[in-house]
C-alpha cells in the first residue's frame, strides 16, 4: 500500500608531509597530542555526493508552501517525523518549526530503519548529497562515530536507496542550508541493546556540537481505519510515558521502528527533555481517497510528529 500511495503522492505534485604545511610543534621527549581514533577516520578521499532518489519537484513545492509552523515549549532538541513522502507537509512543517527555533543547528542527524533487513545491522554514509537546493555536506566525524562506537558500515548505496532517510535530505537542505549532515540506518534485528547504545552515542554528540536530531519513522502499517485508530492510541500512551520496554515489544501494526522510537525517547531523557506530540495523521485522509479506493487494499498508514524539547535557558 505504502508503494502505491508514494507513486500517488508523486504525481501530485521521491597527505601533511606533502601539504607544505609545517608539523606541529612537540618539545623534545613530549609524547604526540593523542586524538580520538573516530577524528582520525575524516582523513580519506572525497566520494562524490549521494543523489535524492525520491525527490519530486512539484510535490515538495507544495510541502513547503503549505508548511506551518509548530507551537512548542521550549528548545527543540530532537524529533521522530515521517519518511512516507504521502506526509510531506507534516515533514516539512517540522522543519520549518525546526529552523524557527534551532536557526544555529550546526549538523542535522537523521537516525532512521533499515527496510532491507540483508544488509547488515547499522549503516552510515560519509559523503554529502547531491539535494535540488544544492549540496549538504557529509558530517563525516559523525559518521566516523557512528562506525567506531556502533560497529555500523558505511554503505553509500543502502543510504541512497532506503527512502527512510533520503527522503528527508531535500527537506534538510532547505531549511538548513548551512548545515551538514550525519545518517544511521538501524536494522529491526540489529539487537535490544541498540537504542541505549545509540542514544548514548548521540547525547555524546550533542555535548560536543550544535546538533538537531531526528528520528525517521512511520507509524500503523496494514490496518483498517478502526484498527489504526486503537494502535495509535497504543503508541500515544507509550511514548507519553516513555515506556521504552512497549514500545520494543510493537510491530508494524504500530510502528516501522520501535528500535528508533525507543532510542528518541532514551535520548530525550539523556538530553533532559520533555516528550510533545506536535502533529498525527494517516494517508487515509491525506490522501483525500475514498476507503474502498485499491490503493488502500493492504490497509493504512499513519504518521506522528512528537518533539524532544526542553525549557530555553535563562
Amino acid at each position: 500500500m505504502k508503494r502505491g500511495l508514494l507513486i500517488f503522492a508523486a504525481l501530485l505534485a521521491v597527505c601533511p608531509a606533502c601539504s607544505g604545511d609545517a608539523a606541529p610543534f612537540v618539545p623534545a621527549g613530549d609524547p604526540a597530542p593523542a586524538s580520538p581514533s573516530w577524528a582520525e577516520e575524516t582523513a580519506r578521499p572525497v566520494s562524490p555526493p549521494l543523489a535524492c532518489d525520491f525527490y519530486d519537484g512539484q510535490s515538495f513545492a507544495a510541502a513547503v508552501e503549505r508548511a506551518e509552523i509548530y507551537e512548542i515549549d521550549g528548545l527543540l532538541l530532537c524529533g521522530v517525523v515521517p519518511h512516507h513522502l504521502l506526509a510531506d507537509r507534516m515533514i516539512a512543517s517540522f522543519f520549518k518549526t525546526a529552523a524557527e527555533n534551532r536557526p544555529d543547528v550546526e549538523t542535522v542527524v537523521i537516525v532512521a530503519p533499515m527496510h532491507d533487513g540483508t544488509r547488515g545491522k547499522l549503516s552510515t554514509t560519509r559523503s554529502g548529497w547531491r539535494a535540488p537546493g544544492g549540496e549538504l555536506p557529509a558530517d563525516e566525524a559523525v559518521a566516523a562515530r557512528f562506525m567506531e562506537e556502533l560497529g555500523a558500515a558505511a554503505d553509500d548505496t543502502l543510504l541512497q536507496e532506503d527512502h527512510s532517510a533520503s527522503a528527508l535530505i531535500p527537506f534538510v537542505q532547505a531549511y538548513f542550508p548551512e548545515a551538514k549532515t550525519a545518517c544511521l540506518l538501524i536494522s529491526g534485528l540489529s539487537g535490544p541493546d541498540t537504542p541505549r547504545r545509540a542514544a548514548e552515542t548521540l547525547s555524546s554528540v550533542a555535548r560536543a556540537q550544535n546538533c538537531l536530531f531526528v528520528f525517521s519513522v512511520d507509524f500503523s502499517h496494514y490496518l483498517t481505519p478502526p484498527e489504526t485508530e486503537e494502535r495509535d492510541r497504543e503508541t500515544r500512551r507509550a511514548v507519553a510515558s516513555r515506556d521504552v520496554d512497549s514500545v520494543m515489544r510493537m510491530g508494524n501494526g504500530h510502528m516501522d521502528s520501535p528500535v528508533c522510537v525507543c532510542a528518541f525517547i532514551l535520548l530525550t531523557d539523556l538530553l533532559e527533555g520533555s516528550i510533545y506530540e506536535l502533529d498525527h495523521g494517516d494517508s487515509l485522509k491525506m490522501s483525500g481517497l475514498h476507503p474502498s479506493d485499491p490503493a488502500f487494499a493492504e490497509g493504512l498508514t499513519s504518521y506522528f510528529i512528537f518533539a524532544g524539547c526542553r525549557p530555553f535557558l535563562s
